[in-house]
């Protein structure tokens, strides 16, 4: 239920402050075109006195390296740093070179002595001078730039432009020759370090040769491994022999351990006669006891020398066995010797070889550096030799595309350009002053402002009368408006203005109303007519009284002599019926102020004025207009003798402080105040904030009436004149 309404607020708030600034804009779109005219008038004239620009330009290419007859490698070794892969930054560093004090001066000094020019002499600082008449403009996607100067001599901004474009090249150029030159300087002195460096490896590549006697070092190398190739093969041969002569020696004495001896000696008779021989005699002496055991006893003496025999051969073979293990186990022990012998002769050997090893590496680093040394050395020559040649034949990586050329038009001060943004700055200007003058303005601006501010309930606010309708209308015609056109927006406004004021006094009748203001001429008694006027046409039968006897009126709104009227009447001179007249709107009688008395307050605050409504009673409303709050006593008075008072300001006019003090004042008295109108809000602006209210205004405005009608009022009116 909240949404719909917070939507319709922001809705309203929004059309008001449409309708304000439309209205601020209306009303104050003289001060405006003022600002507007005044501001084009004056760039206009300064522009037309001000000192005419002419801009030369020069067009330069500027390639990211030179271009050289020598494809030279940058090596570190030499010490040439690679080019930059930074492209944006070497164009940013050229842009600043050429906007430098070292470019510019040097410019100034060749204009000043080629050229003759004086422009800068009187100038204690002219650098920055010349640099603000200079414009540098890179190209896009490309390395051209557009070097122009511009100045109020066409020709000297052609000569500036080029001079220094000159300046830039050949200052590039010396600094490209300054960097060759300090790279020869450079790679001489390197030349000599390495020439020396050199000659010294060499030496040492000698000294050690003699000194650790490596002369054919390869040849004593080559000589000593053959060697410890003979002395490892025969290593290997004698460890076999060896491995083979223990197995041998460890399955003859495990034989011999076991008791096998004839078993043993048949298998050693292969290789040894005499254990062979040995056996034979064994086999011929066991054959022969064999016989005689046949033959004989074990005594017999035979048989005893047989086994005599037998016994002394066993002994024979025993003793033989033994020696060819003992053989056995000596070739073993020759062999152990031979082969440590061998291996200690082939561990010197190695060391030799570790020891030749050595120095060769030794040898061969120091060959190394000689040699890197001397490739150092020819690279420096040959560097120094293309580095001399080439500061010689060095080319400039800056070229003049176009040369600068005076101009034959002026670039500024641009006529359409100061105008066109002169016609922008105008505009704007003249809003904002148009605002502050608005926030300047201490009057009441609209029927918003009204109750927002004085704290007063608004019972409408009323238009003021078109220009157009104004010129064809009488004095009277014009103040009695709401009667001559009833349904005009002012008539429609007083309507709701009589509703609101009957609601808040009740049904109670007569009604006695007192219609006041601040100050004079805020349209008091156009509103005191005219509502009374609107209030008659309702078959209400309806007062208006005069009752500013210092300054009466209402007389001349209707076109009536003030001879006679509520002075008389408070005086005694008239009575009540000889005090009133009829007016030409019907149910509309009127009392004049009647002749200025010299005592108006104690007039008003007799105790006839007292009793006057109940006199009058068979009007059912009483309007009273009186004097200004401000300015007498008299509406404080009268304030204390009605039913309502209602407050009148002028929109647009009135201070505030003015109107806070008037209001300030009833209220202090409580006089029954029931409300105020604003009076007089501009339709051609919409004074009252309300862009849809103005627009109502005059789309209902044209309905009432035409411009068929008013240009027969026009013609009427001509002709009775």
């Amino acid at each position: 239920m909240n949404k719909p309404q917070t939507e319709s607020n922001s809705e309203s708030d929004f059309n008001y402050l449409i309708g304000y600034i439309l209205a601020v804009f209306r009303s104050r779109y003289l001060v405006i075109l003022a600002f507007l005219i005044s501001l084009l008038v004056s760039v206009f004239i300064a522009t037309s006195f001000a000192t005419r620009f002419y801009r030369s330009t020069a067009v330069v290419e500027i390639s990211p390296k030179a271009p050289t007859v020598f494809d030279v490698k940058q090596v570190d070794e030499v010490g040439v740093s690679s080019a930059s892969s930074n492209i944006r930054a070497y164009y940013g560093t050229q842009y600043r070179i050429i906007r430098s004090n070292l470019i510019l001066s040097k410019t100034i000094q060749r204009l000043r002595d080629e050229h003759g020019i004086t422009d800068f002499d009187d100038l204690k600082n002219p650098i920055p001078y010349l640099r603000s008449f200079m414009v540098l403009s890179p190209q896009r996607e490309t390395t051209v730039v557009h070097l122009s100067f511009e100045y109020s001599d066409p020709d000297k901004s052609a000569l500036f432009a080029n001079t220094l474009v000159d300046v830039y090249m050949e200052t590039n150029l010396e600094r490209a020759f300054q960097a060759a030159r300090d790279a020869l300087k450079w790679l001489e002195k390197e030349h000599e370090r390495y020439r020396e460096a050199t000659v010294q490896s060499q030496e040492q590549v000698h000294n050690y040769k003699f000194k650790e006697e490596v002369v054919g070092i390869d040849e004593q190398y080559k000589a000593v491994l053959e060697t410890v190739a003979t002395l490892q093969n025969a290593w290997s041969e004698l460890h076999a022999k060896r491995i083979e002569q223990e197995a041998v020696q460890r399955d003859l004495q495990s034989q011999f351990r076991r008791g096998s001896l004839y078993v043993l000696a048949k298998r050693l008779s292969k290789d040894d006669v005499t254990i062979s021989s040995l056996i034979d005699e064994r086999e011929v002496l066991l054959q022969e006891q064999n016989r005689l055991s046949i033959r004989y006893l074990e005594q017999h003496p035979e048989r005893v020398r047989v086994n005599a025999e037998l016994d002394g051969l066993e002994n024979l073979i025993q003793t033989q066995v033994q020696a060819v293990i003992s053989s056995v186990e000596s070739e073993v022990k020759t062999y152990i010797a031979q082969e440590e012998a061998v291996l200690a002769e082939l561990e010197n050997f190695r060391l030799l070889v570790k020891e030749l090893d050595f120095k060769q590496l030794q040898l061969e680093e120091l060959k190394s550096e000689a040699e890197r040394n001397i490739k150092l050395y020819e690279g420096l020559d040959l560097r120094m030799s293309e580095v001399d040649l080439s500061q010689f034949i060095q080319a400039n990586n800056i070229r003049i595309i176009d040369r600068a050329v005076p101009p034959n038009a002026h670039i500024r001060p641009s006529l359409s350009f100061n105008l066109l943004m002169a016609l922008v700055l105008g505009l704007i200007g003249g809003c904002i002053l148009a605002f502050l003058l608005e926030l300047w303005d201490n009057s009441i601006k609209s029927s918003r402002d009204f109750y927002s501010t004085l704290g007063v309930p608004l019972l409408g606010a009323v238009f003021s009368i078109d220009d157009n309708m104004a010129e064809v209308l009488t004095p009277q015609e014009r103040s009695l408006y709401a009667f001559i056109r009833p349904r005009s927006a002012i008539g429609e406004a007083l309507r709701s203005i009589r509703t609101n004021v009957l609601f808040r006094l009740g049904t109670d009748v007569p009604k006695v109303i007192l219609v006041t203001s601040s100050i004079p001429q805020e349209g008091k008694s156009f509103i005191s007519s005219n509502l009374a006027a609107i209030m008659s046409m309702n078959d209400t039968r309806v007062l208006l009284i005069d009752a500013d006897l210092r300054r009466p009126t209402i007389h001349r709104i209707f076109g009536m002599d003030n001879s006679v009227g509520l002075s008389d009447f408070l005086l005694g001179k008239k009575t009540v019926e000889q005090s009133i007249r009829k007016t030409k709107v019907p149910n509309l009688d009127m009392m004049m102020a009647g002749p200025i008395a010299p005592n108006p307050s104690e007039l008003l605050d007799s105790e006839m004025m007292r009793q006057l409504p109940n006199v009058l009673s068979q009007y059912d409303i009483i309007l009273l207009d009186t004097s200004p709050v401000n300015m007498v006593t008299d509406p404080i008075v009268l304030s204390q003798m009605v039913d309502g008072v209602i407050f009148v300001v002028k929109a647009g006019s009135t201070e505030r402080p003015l109107i806070r003090t008037a209001i300030s004042h009833l209220k202090d008295v409580n006089a029954p105040l029931i409300g105020g109108i604003v009076n007089q809000i501009n339709t051609g602006t919409g004074r009252d904030g309300n862009y849809y209210y103005s627009g109502y205004y005059r789309h209902y405005g044209g309905y009432y009436m035409d411009e068929e009608e008013l240009e027969e009022m026009r013609r009427l009116r001509k002709t009775s004149d």
